[in-house]
Formats: structure tokens, sequence, C-alpha cells
């Protein structure tokens, strides 16, 4: 995992979510594209106490829905 990657993941979870120990996120992914970000973002609620809960959905799993719904 790179630095830049990491310091994106401080950036989410300090200033645009202000996320404070004890909360708990949830983090909806759709396909892998973002699956190292999302790993970082684990990291850093980890490190400041906070829990998270993980949703991933497949892109071919999630059209196949869209089109049949």
């Amino acid at each position: 995992m790179t630095e830049e990657i990491r310091a994106y993941a401080r950036q989410i979870v300090e200033k645009s979510c202000q996320v404070k120990q004890g909360e708990l996120v949830m983090i909806s992914l759709l396909g892998l594209g973002g699956l190292e970000l999302v790993d970082a973002i684990q990291d850093e609620l980890s490190r400041i106490g906070a829990d998270c809960i993980l949703y991933t959905r497949d892109t071919k799993m999630f059209k196949k829905w869209i089109i049949n719904a």
C-alpha cells in the first residue's frame, strides 16, 4: 500500500467523515477496484478506535440484478 493511498484514507476518515473513537462506519464497495483504499480506510478506523462494516458487491452480479429488476 502506497503512502498516497494511506494519506487519502486518513483524509477520508479524519477530515471528510470526521469519524470518532467508538463509532461504527459502513463501507460499501461496488467491484474490487477500490480494495486497496478500503483496506487503508479500515486501518485508519482501527487506529482511532472505530469499527467498520464492509459491504461488497461484484459488478457482474449487480448488473445482472439491475437487468432482471
